[in-house]
């Protein structure tokens, strides 16, 4: 089974981070850029979410939902370092890991135990680190480990409990796929996903029903 843990706001946690910019925790704060550039954003403060700001976003849009906050351009060298610290503590916790550009991290639980107990080590940890919460995900392949972590995340944004976890049974993938999004949970070109709808294509049961032909 694969362990995919999600961090979305690795950019945010490498300015936080930075001993000086410590109080940036506290503060609406909004990572990829000045709102007069043509940029989404990449990660906000909790004070920040609270104003309907998202990833994804345009900077433009986020400075009209929050006029007062501080918007700062990401730190690719201060990401590239955290990335690097993340990756040393998660290699003592599993000897198989792999972090991806997009800030999730995926680790192999074979023989490390209790798939959630492990994934609680995990969280740990990574939480000690971040100063924040990660979602995590468990699942035979790592592209379905993905999406659970996504929909825990999701799923997390109303709950100040515990770790948010997804795990999908080996075997289940199928069922657990098949009510999903296309749009949300499949990486393609937009305007393929428009096609897709005018087919009736909404859902991912409905192309894995599609014959192969």
């Amino acid at each position: 089974m694969i362990l995919c843990s999600l961090v979305p706001e690795l950019p945010l946690a490498a300015l936080v981070l930075r001993e000086s910019d410590a109080p940036l925790a506290r503060r609406a704060v909004v990572v990829e850029g000045l709102p007069a550039e043509r940029k989404p954003v990449r990660a906000a403060t909790a004070e920040a979410r609270s104003y309907g700001i998202c990833v994804g976003m345009p900077l433009r849009q986020a400075e009209q939902l929050c006029p007062q906050a501080l918007f700062l351009a990401a730190d690719p060298g201060a990401e590239a370092a955290l990335s690097r610290h993340l990756l040393a503590g998660l290699y003592a916790l599993a000897p198989r890991v792999e972090l991806a550009a997009g800030g999730e991290a995926y680790l192999e639980v074979a023989g490390l135990g209790e798939p959630m107990a492990f994934a609680a080590r995990v969280a740990a940890y990574l939480e000690r680190r971040l100063l924040s919460r990660p979602a995590l995900g468990i699942a035979a392949v790592k592209s379905v480990a993905r999406i659970a972590a996504g929909l825990a995340a999701t799923a997390a944004t109303a709950s100040t409990g515990d770790i948010p976890v997804r795990a999908v049974p080996r075997g289940s993938e199928r069922s657990f796929l098949a009510p999903l999004s296309v749009a949300e949970h499949l990486a393609a070109d937009p305007a393929l996903i428009e096609r897709l709808k005018l087919f009736g294509l909404r859902t991912m049961g409905d192309l894995a029903r599609l014959p192969l032909g």
